[in-house]
């Protein structure tokens, strides 16, 4: 497409101020402001060009998941954060906050909460069906919840709560995408 920096897609957002935010796989991010494109990618800091997730908190910062890492964008410039920073893995495929200001952030070997800047790491063992994260959402009552390889988690009260196939009715154990109807109904 004209003015973008690549033309296989593979995450959106639109944020508060309507620019939509495209990340291209294997050229960075684009971001469309009225009418006009700017480009973020390795070069000006981003930790790889492939971007898996795009995010806007209620901050206003633009999150940045990519295949090496996770980066916050503000006016002040790009912040990178790794494996060497406390995140779980590189690889991060999903970003979400929740109303205390923390930020949950799902890779291929666990759930990351960051808060005041640090990462706390949570796995199979914390009550997750699998240490592996697709997505993550958000819900109207301020829930988080958490697709898995193995199953859905909602977070609430501080506690997960365990979703399957086998004992709850989903269609599926591996669940990559979570959206809430006008009804409050997740799909």
């Amino acid at each position: 497409a004209e003015g973008l920096a690549g033309n296989l897609i593979g995450s959106l957002c639109v944020d508060h101020e309507g620019s939509l935010w495209i990340g291209n796989n294997g050229s960075g991010v684009d971001q469309l402001k009225r009418s006009r494109f700017a480009v973020y990618g390795t070069r000006h800091g981003l930790t790889y060009d492939v971007a898996t997730c795009i995010y806007e908190d209620g901050r206003s910062n633009t999150w940045i998941g990519t295949e090496r890492g996770l980066n916050r964008l503000t006016a002040g410039g790009i912040t990178r954060y790794t494996t060497n920073e406390g995140l779980s893995w590189n690889l991060v495929f999903t970003v979400c906050d929740d109303p205390r200001g923390g930020l949950w952030v799902g890779t291929l070997r666990g759930l990351n909460y960051f808060f005041d800047d640090q990462f706390t790491v949570l796995r199979a063992q914390d009550g997750l069906p699998s240490g592996i994260i697709w997505c993550s959402y958000r819900d109207r009552g301020d829930n988080v919840w958490i697709g898995t390889q193995n199953g859905l988690a909602r977070l609430q009260s501080g506690k997960f709560r365990a979703f399957t196939h086998d004992g709850d009715g989903l269609s599926h154990d591996d669940i990559r995408a979570i959206g809430e109807d006008r009804a409050g109904r997740l799909w």
